[in-house]
């Protein structure tokens, strides 16, 4: 299991540092080599990024609207630019038009109605998210206008220059990878308090309940652990019967729903024990 993380790992840079190389060659084709550079210098000194304090969006712009803008994969679609040439940053992506007809949609997870039913109650309120696996930031920056009021701590295994965001709200993005029991506790031993925990990290279930064990404690009473796509892991996983976990990651969570002891070697007795007794609700 660990080897399979670490080719998911590696397979990740490798895409990263081709689409760096294809922008390079992009740049150099159009004749912007001293934007290149000035880009480059700014990003490591984390100077270019997008301030959401100064980024304004329609008021009354909905929820699912605001995932789209942002190119964020959480709502109905994912739109992606049929030519990237148009777009010179991102900067200038999340503020083209809307109704365009040039753009590539994908079709999302389309959480809005999920975080729409049971979340609205924090709309206008004073609380803190953490959201662990942001990337660069993209689901940060819709919530960052969605929730007007929250505070936002952000955790990913990138370095913190190719995070795209800042805002006075977002209190801390740390690079933590999330294998690394050490640095997790280390990061706990710094914010241990939140309201809304979302893990859209590692979508296996090692990553998934490893996270949970581990998070899951500084979870405030009467707050929520949302888990995002878990489902694609349990479909790929179908015929590989591990018989040390059983039960696969939607399983899991029904036995946490009725209460029912499982067979884990991530979570122990004790910690399902423990788990029962603090879990109000399960909605899968």
């Amino acid at each position: 299991m660990k080897k399979e993380d670490d080719n998911r790992y590696l397979l990740l840079l490798k895409w990263s540092y081709s689409y760096l190389f294809k922008r390079f060659l992009l740049t150099l084709k159009t004749g912007n080599l001293i934007n290149l550079f000035k880009k480059i210098i700014l990003t490591l000194l984390n100077k270019n990024k997008i301030d959401l304090d100064n980024f304004k969006i329609h008021k009354n712009l909905s929820l699912n609207k605001i995932f789209i803008k942002f190119a964020t994969d959480k709502g109905t679609v994912r739109q992606i630019p049929n030519d990237k040439k148009k777009y010179s940053s991102y900067f200038k992506w999340i503020n083209r038009e809307e109704g365009l007809t040039d753009l590539i949609n994908e079709e999302g997870h389309n959480y809005t109605p999920f975080y729409e039913n049971h979340l609205k109650n924090l709309k206008n309120q004073q609380f803190n998210m953490l959201e662990i696996g942001v990337a660069s930031g993209h689901s940060t920056a819709s919530f960052y206008n969605w929730f007007e009021r929250a505070s936002f701590f952000c955790i990913d295994i990138k370095k913190k220059y190719k995070f795209f965001y800042k805002g006075k709200r977002i209190i801390d993005y740390s690079s933590v990878d999330l294998r690394n029991e050490s640095k997790i506790k280390k990061y706990l031993k710094k914010f241990d308090s939140f309201d809304v925990i979302i893990e859209d990290a590692i979508h296996n279930k090692l990553g998934i309940f490893t996270s949970f064990k581990s998070f899951f404690p500084s979870l405030k009473s009467g707050g929520y652990y949302i888990i995002e796509d878990f489902k694609a892991d349990d479909i790929a996983n179908i015929n590989n019967h591990d018989p040390d976990e059983p039960c696969s990651t939607e399983e899991i969570l029904e036995n946490f729903k009725k209460k029912l002891f499982f067979q884990s070697n991530i979570l122990s007795k004790e910690n399902q024990k423990k788990d029962f007794n603090e879990i109000s609700q399960v909605y899968i």
